[in-house]
């Protein structure tokens, strides 16, 4: 099948977000003008998938058991509020591509998506052990100061003389890091500008058609969605799973259309900062059942991204050492080091992990795993983008799945499910490792809010997870398998009186 199609058959569902103004405007207890200000947090991790920031935690394209690894994902732009159409609903984004290791970034692009338009890339590796991006759809090339206009430009859809689709190489020399880095990681899509429906003086033809889009200087709305897949053509396997969507990420700021050589925007740009983002992303335990049985060649790994850590830590120069500033910060500076406590970057985040049988039966992870061991339940979650790998053993783990970069031994039985406390410690819900308690030098805010409840204190880390189960049959020779959400348990503390 070629990738074309199967672009073509990758399919989406569109789910009605209701009046994502109004929702933004009429939280509990917080005044209509006040959230106009952009004075209070309504930045929301919206359940519904949709907003003005996505996150994908986890894109692959290493090879597998010698297979490769296809992935394609889309962008869709749902530009109606309460039902009616809106006449300047065109989006400039940032699509931005982070390694797995430290969240350096690999690639940054400027994209452009009309009224009602589906942004699809294909991700692949290609030559050199470099990460390709393909895409038939618009780029932003230029945003020239003396004119309010995008210009536009297919600039991805480069294809070989045979009809390949090729695209454009990540650019990891620039940091410089090795190639492979580039082949595992996650993406995010942050809304930098509103602008007219439809591109204008629209010619050519692949990679050099273009043209151009009227600029309005105004905030990308809530109307972006995304979803991305796996694909292992030869293998004919499949998994998918939908972005996470932040809605009011920019309500009041304006533009924030930065050119592909600024690191901005980012997640410090967000309007209620960073700190309101991680509140967001923050969870105390995450949970989920697996099966790593060998009568049908079970794997499970559970993925857990922390995609704002390395804000928390300083850059390649300095050796990624925790932030240690104690002065105040505010929207587009990076924070303190808390809640995450590593010296430095790949010295771990400390979690407390449990597992249990079919029988309910609980084992606690003993020492000497992959992962260094810090006592009879803990392990360190390592990186950016952490891939844990289940396996049968009471012992020490060979990891033995190639999409894994931790190993966790379950003791010895093949299935049952588990718990990991991202606080670091057994001891019920007091403060405990991992927290962030406000004020603390954020000079914007003075509490976390959910939908008008105030909370001065959240335990646990910023993290999305995911689970990655895959079974084989070798009598039939099939393959098959999902991602699918983890589930997770919340731990926000100390309600306050409205700030």
């Amino acid at each position: 099948m070629s990738r074309k199609l199967l672009i073509l058959l990758v399919a989406f569902v569109i789910g009605a977000f209701w009046a994502p103004m109004t929702m933004a405007a009429s939280l509990g207890g917080v005044a209509a003008d006040e959230l106009g200000l952009g004075s209070t947090a309504g930045t929301i991790l919206n359940p519904e998938g949709k907003g003005d920031a996505l996150i994908f935690p986890y894109y692959d394209v290493r090879l597998l058991n010698g297979k490769t690894q296809d992935n394609y994902f889309a962008i869709f732009n749902d530009s109606m509020t309460n039902g009616i159409d809106d006449p300047t609903a065109g989006i400039a984004a940032k699509l931005r591509f982070r390694e797995w290791d430290k969240s350096l970034e690999v690639y940054d692009i400027n994209i452009w998506l009309s009224c009602y338009d589906v942004w699809v890339g294909l991700i692949q590796q290609g030559p050199n052990s470099l990460a390709y991006l393909w895409s038939p759809d618009w780029v932003i090339i230029d945003a020239p100061a003396a004119s309010p206009v995008f210009l536009l430009q297919t600039a991805l859809n480069v294809t070989s003389a045979t009809g390949a689709l090729v695209g454009r190489p990540f650019r990891p020399q620039l940091i410089p890091i090795p190639n492979d880095r580039t082949l595992l990681g996650y993406f995010e899509v942050i809304g930098e500008e509103r602008t007219a429906c439809k591109a204008s003086n629209v010619s050519g033809t692949g990679a050099n058609r273009t043209g151009y889009v009227n600029r309005t200087g105004a905030d990308a709305p809530n109307y972006l969605e995304g979803y991305a897949y796996i694909v292992r053509v030869d293998e004919g396997v499949a998994a998918g799973y939908n972005a996470s969507a932040f809605a009011n990420f920019a309500r009041n700021i304006g533009t924030l259309y930065f050119p592909p050589e600024s690191d901005q925007p980012n997640f410090t740009n967000c309007e209620d900062t960073i700190d309101q983002v991680e509140f967001q992303l923050a969870k105390r335990f995450l949970n989920q059942g697996y099966s790593v049985e060998s009568n049908i060649n079970a794997k499970f790994s559970a993925i857990i991204t922390f995609p704002t850590k390395h804000f928390h830590f300083g850059g390649i120069l300095t050796g990624f050492p925790l932030n240690s500033n104690a002065v105040n910060y505010g929207v587009a500076e990076a924070p303190r080091g808390e809640p995450f406590n590593a010296a430095r970057a790949n010295d771990g985040e400390e979690v407390s992990v449990t597992i249990w049988d079919r029988n309910e039966v609980p084992f606690s992870v003993p020492p000497g795993f992959e992962s260094p061991a810090q006592g009879s339940d803990k392990i360190k979650l390592k990186y950016e983008v952490n891939i844990v790998g289940l396996y049968p053993t009471a012992g020490a783990v060979t990891i033995t799945n190639p999409r894994d970069n931790l190993g966790l031994p379950t003791g010895g039985p093949d299935s049952g499910w588990f718990k990991i406390d991202l606080n670091g410690t057994t001891a019920g819900y007091g403060t405990g490792t991992h927290f962030k308690t406000l004020p603390d030098g954020n000079t914007k805010l003075q509490a976390f809010n959910w939908f008008g409840n105030f909370f001065a204190t959240y335990v646990g880390l910023p993290a999305l997870g995911l689970v990655y189960q895959e079974f084989s049959n070798n009598k039939v020779g099939g393959v098959y398998g999902e991602i699918l959400p983890i589930f997770y348990e919340v731990d926000w503390q100390n309600p306050v009186v409205e700030p």
